[in-house]
């Protein structure tokens, strides 16, 4: 990654069309952060900016997502006329994971939309809780997974972490447990290990399934058992 200094700097990344531009508004109060946005080099918005609002650039997209993580937490989105390239599974040939605190940005902006007040990353006695989601009469507590570059051996870990990590939060029988999970293939076969499970239904879990669109599904155990039948 690079600090973009120049105009002409930034008007030669679009014209290459290679690689990354974070557009970084941080430094510009509360309100800022929701112009933290991630575009490709080739995106037309960039013909319009200057950096007289910071630009940091990157060869490739887990780069960009890695550093961001990291920097910014999930004080940043991805441009809406970008987004088709998390869509692909790969950018510039290499294969990107579909990592947590993209799913987690997912469903965090999801669950808000539905009316939910989100803290993230909220300690408790006995660990870290992903989200904790509240509205009237309602508490969810869900743990988040994404995927590595580990393949289907790093995704069946990590599922299986997440299930045994919530349920050592599950400490108030009123409130609602969940695992967020993304759906990639790898994922998918996972779940399909599971078909004869009833631990699912024991638990109570309910599971949001989060796509790499952005869109996000929401299953309780009876729903879950029956969509894990579906997959081929």
């Amino acid at each position: 990654m690079k600090l973009v200094e120049t105009d002409a700097e930034l008007a030669a990344l679009h014209a290459s069309g290679r690689g990354l531009v974070y557009n970084d508004f941080s430094g510009h109060g509360p309100s800022g952060v929701k112009y933290n946005i991630l575009h490709t080099a080739s995106c037309t918005k960039l013909r319009i900016m200057t950096v007289d609002v910071p630009k940091v650039f990157f060869d490739r997209l887990d780069e960009a997502v890695a550093w961001l993580e990291k920097n910014r937490g999930t004080n940043w989105k991805i441009c809406n006329s970008c987004k088709a390239i998390y869509k692909s599974t790969a950018v510039n040939g290499e294969r990107i994971a579909f990592r947590e605190g993209e799913v987690c940005r997912f469903l965090v902006e999801h669950m808000r939309q539905a009316g939910f007040k989100v803290l993230e990353k909220v300690k408790v006695p006995n660990g870290t809780i992903d989200i904790s989601a509240s509205r009237p009469g309602e508490n969810w507590v869900v743990e988040v997974k994404g995927e590595t570059l580990g393949g289907f051996t790093s995704a069946e870990m990590n599922f299986q972490v997440g299930v045994g990590q919530l349920v050592s939060r599950m400490c108030n029988a009123e409130d609602h447990y969940a695992l967020a999970i993304p759906m990639t293939p790898n994922f998918k076969q996972v779940l399909r290990k599971y078909r004869e499970t009833v631990g699912f239904r024991r638990l109570g879990l309910v599971f949001f399934l989060v796509d790499q669109d952005g869109s996000v599904q929401q299953y309780d155990a009876d729903e879950m058992v029956r969509f894990m039948d579906t997959l081929t």
